[in-house]
């Protein structure tokens, strides 16, 4: 049975659907690597401006502005582009 697969004809679209798995899998993978980096970027930003608070060098209101800010820049159409 599993020789039927392995005929001349049927190669081409083997290697064919191989390499869109292997595609998609590395685009997913790859996907969730950026967005664990940029989850990681935003907390060590967020953990900084509250360093800054605690030791008096900005202010509240100044760091939940900086943080506000950072929100809205954030926020993008579905397909990651800077439209809101």
């Amino acid at each position: 049975m599993p020789s039927e697969f392995f005929q001349p004809g049927n190669i081409i679209p083997l290697v064919g659907l191989s390499v869109s798995a292997v595609a998609i899998a590395g685009s997913i993978a790859w996907g969730a690597a950026r967005s664990r980096e940029r989850t990681r970027e935003r907390e060590a930003a967020r953990r900084r401006v509250a360093a800054a608070v605690a030791e008096g060098t900005m202010t509240p209101d100044e760091a939940e502005q900086i943080l506000s800010q950072s929100r809205a820049s954030r926020r993008r159409c579905g397909c990651g582009c800077s439209r809101r």
